[in-house]
C-alpha cells in the first residue's frame, strides 16, 4: 500500500509541475507572463502578427505589446487589451524586411 501511495504522489506531483492543474509549466516555473507561438503572416502591403496561448496573471484581460521591426529596428509598438490575439499593420515597403515580437505586460 505504501508503494501505491508513493506512485500516486509522484504522478500528482509530475502533473502539477507539467501544468495539468492550471498554468503550463513554462508560466508556472518562472512565474513570468509569456506568449506561445508567435506567427507572422506576410502579404502584399500587410504584416499580421498573431499569438497562440497567452500566460498572464490577468488571463481574462491580458495586455499585449506587439513590436514590429524593420531590418532589425523597432518601427512600431502597439498595445492591445483585446483578447483577439493578433494585430495587422499596413506597410508600403518590402514585407520581407519586417519581423514581429510580442510581450505580455
Amino acid at each position: 500500500m505504501t508503494n501505491l501511495k508513493t506512485i500516486v504522489g509522484q504522478i500528482l506531483m509530475a502533473a502539477a509541475l507539467t501544468g495539468l492543474f492550471g498554468a503550463p509549466a513554462s508560466y508556472g516555473m518562472d512565474n513570468q507572463p509569456a506568449v506561445d507561438e508567435v506567427k507572422i503572416e506576410k502579404s502584399f502591403n500587410r504584416i499580421v502578427c498573431s499569438v497562440g496561448s497567452i500566460y498572464s496573471p490577468d488571463q481574462d484581460n491580458p495586455t499585449l505589446l506587439y513590436q514590429f521591426y524593420r531590418k532589425g529596428k523597432l518601427v512600431r509598438n502597439i498595445k492591445s487589451h483585446d483578447i483577439a490575439k493578433y494585430i495587422a499593420i499596413h506597410i508600403s515597403e518590402n514585407e520581407n524586411d519586417y519581423d514581429c515580437k510580442v510581450k505580455v505586460l
